[in-house]
């Protein structure tokens, strides 16, 4: 199973920045390369 991270509020500048490109903050940001799923279990 994917789990998402939320990583609003964490001076992160994907996250932090789009009320600033996008006018909101209430959507989200699918860029190219995205990090924001927790890594698998290698145990």
């Amino acid at each position: 199973m994917v789990e998402f991270v939320d990583r609003r509020g964490s001076d992160n500048e994907k996250w932090g920045s789009l009320k600033k490109y996008f006018g909101r903050d209430d959507i989200l940001a699918f860029w190219v390369a995205d990090m924001d799923f927790a890594m698998a279990d290698m145990r």
